[in-house]
């Protein structure tokens, strides 16, 4: 994440120096489609000069209540209000999301939720065929457009009380219960799908029957046993934010990024304040 809605000379030497790969952008960073195209135009040409890469550039663009720049994006529904439509709406809503992302310069979109019965109406729906269903035709949409989409949050965070924003929570189900409620979209759209067109984002809870130490996005055994091992996985695994209450609140930021990699992620977000981004930097060289 970066603060403002252009580059300032500390973002630049940020990127030069730490070479950080990829973005994110928030509300606090757009003001208007001109403005917002310049911005992702610079961060491009930057990024690119100091690290070599192409970046991602990212939204968390799922409709609804989670919903960038409002005023000037089209007025995509929630995934409550799409599931209870045919899928056949959630991929229209994904092509044009996408291509409304596109146009601004935008590669990613951390969408869909394919967790069961969210809260602020993020889930498709409590039943995990109708998730599937809805989900499969979000990742093709948005393949159509040419963003690529990110499943989250692994195992499925749906039955939390408490909003990993805020602290940690748990979900207490049986492993056998996950595999049957929770985990089934993951599993079901990995085999479904070409993996190349998404990516999946671990959550920051933890699922004692899985891993009784370890948050989901730092744990071996979620990320690269059951994700990579026994599901097949084989896109791109990125983190949760390890800004939020349920990391930063237990682990130092030197340590997260550490943990999640050696973990088995591929990506870390840190996404708010610039000296927690170097520390997970710092804490990775070193």
């Amino acid at each position: 994440g970066i603060k403002g809605g252009s580059l300032s000379m500390d973002d630049v030497k940020l990127l030069t120096d730490y070479k950080f790969g990829n973005v994110i952008l928030f509300d606090r960073n757009m003001t208007d489609t001109d403005q917002v195209k310049a911005l992702n135009t610079a961060l491009r040409s930057t990024i690119k000069k100091n690290s070599g890469v192409v970046p991602f550039i990212a939204l968390d663009q799922e409709g609804g209540r989670v919903l960038r720049m409002r005023d000037h994006f089209p007025a995509v529904p929630s995934a409550a209000s799409l599931g209870q439509q045919d899928p056949s709406q959630t991929k229209t809503w994904a092509m044009t999301t996408g291509k409304a992302m596109t146009d601004l310069g935008f590669t990613v979109d951390f969408a869909p939720v394919v967790d069961l019965g969210s809260a602020a109406e993020r889930s498709y729906s409590n039943d995990p065929d109708q998730v599937i269903a809805h989900a499969e035709q979000a990742v093709n949409g948005y393949k159509e457009s040419g963003v690529w989409s990110s499943l989250k949050h692994f195992p499925g965070i749906g039955k939390v009380k408490t909003d990993p924003h805020i602290d940690g929570d748990s979900v207490s189900l049986s492993r056998n219960d996950l595999e049957m409620s929770d985990m089934k979209p993951f599993r079901e759209l990995i085999k479904r799908m070409d993996n190349r067109d998404m990516f999946i984002m671990v959550s920051n809870v933890t699922f004692p029957a899985l891993d009784p130490a370890n948050p989901a996005c730092i744990s071996p055994i979620i990320v690269t046993d059951i994700l990579r091992k026994q599901y097949g996985y084989t896109g791109l695994i990125l983190t949760d934010d390890m800004e939020m209450g349920a990391m930063s609140k237990h682990y130092t930021f030197r340590q997260m990024g550490v943990l999640a990699i050696k973990a088995g992620a591929d990506i870390v977000l840190v996404c708010q304040e610039y000296n927690h981004e170097k520390e997970a930097f710092d804490g990775l060289l070193e």
